[in-house]
């Protein structure tokens, strides 16, 4: 859905509200969908994902941070961040699985290495697992790895490998601004989840943090404060 998703935004560059965006799904048939039914089924596939609506504190930071961002790489960081936010399986895969095999870059995955980890971690917090037919279940987790891939961690078609993306700062402000915005206080962002399925540590988002607030930039460093004070030195990259 993150073509989608792109072609929506692209279409609407000044408009962000939900009646603009379902209007060129549903009524201008944006994406070519040969009935109604077809064109409804996507509009809820990606307000299901992606919200589209400027009332949600989501969304509004989200797409801020989209328009400001050109690079498509980037823009896709900014998308999958925004659906991990919306969708607590997406969130508990990337936040309980992804992590560890971030640290073996092109490492072979499969749905039956995910399937593992279902059986473990997931089936004890998300128990609406265990009540899923195991076509299902395995349609999900080929669904996730193509979402990897599609998001910029992961590569190939049929057999994915995991990827390291490179995190430019734009993904790295977008947590700052949201967790603020919703009341977490800036030593505590640093720590922020949103930032560890990024495969980021505590030295690279500092490293971007202080590297984008003294290159002159126009745009405002959230929790620039907090990562003058955590900063003790220059980290020789932004990612672990």
């Amino acid at each position: 859905m993150l073509p989608e998703l792109t072609a929506l935004l692209e279409q609407a560059p000044d408009r962000n509200d939900r009646v603009a965006f379902r209007k060129l799904v549903i009524g201008d048939n944006l994406f070519a969908r040969p009935s109604l039914r077809s064109r409804e089924k996507i509009w809820k596939a990606l307000i299901a994902r992606y919200l589209l609506d400027p009332a949600t504190l989501p969304f509004k930071v989200f797409v801020r941070h989209y328009r400001d961002e050109s690079s498509p790489s980037q823009r896709a960081l900014l998308a999958y961040l925004l659906f991990s936010i919306n969708d607590t399986l997406f969130f508990d895969l990337n936040r309980y699985w992804l992590p560890e095999q971030l640290q073996y870059p092109s490492l072979q995955v499969t749905s039956a290495d995910l399937e593992k980890f279902f059986e473990g971690h997931l089936e004890r917090s998300h128990p609406e697992v265990r009540t899923w037919s195991e076509s299902t279940r395995t349609n999900i987790l080929r669904h996730y790895l193509t979402a990897l891939r599609d998001f910029g961690f992961a590569e190939g078609k049929r057999r994915k490998s995991i990827i390291r993306p490179v995190v430019g700062p734009s993904a790295a402000l977008f947590v700052c601004d949201y967790e603020l915005s919703r009341g977490v206080k800036p030593r505590r962002v640093l720590e922020s989840d949103l930032l560890t399925i990024l495969g980021l540590n505590l030295e690279g988002v500092v490293g971007l943090l202080f590297e984008l607030n003294a290159s002159g930039t126009s745009r405002p460093v959230p929790c620039a404060k907090a990562s003058r004070s955590r900063k003790t030195r220059r980290p020789p990259s932004a990612c672990s």
